[in-house]
């Protein structure tokens, strides 16, 4: 899993607080508006995922 955070993103074409916001870790979390922009799911068990996601099959795609 990629650990998300302003240091390592460009997030010129993503807007704070509509794309994603930053935790109290300051680790950059995509919103639920920003995830369904991609049209599916990653499988890599976003926070906010609006997509069904399995368990099993993100264990699988990361292993890859």
């Amino acid at each position: 899993m990629n650990i998300a955070t302003k240091n390592n993103l460009n997030l010129d074409n993503l807007t704070e607080g509509i794309d994603y916001y930053v935790n109290s870790k300051g680790l950059i979390v995509f919103t639920k508006t920003h995830l369904k922009k991609a049209g599916e799911c990653c499988n890599c068990g976003c926070l906010h995922c609006p997509y069904p996601y399995r368990k099993n099959q993100a264990e699988a795609f990361t292993r890859i």
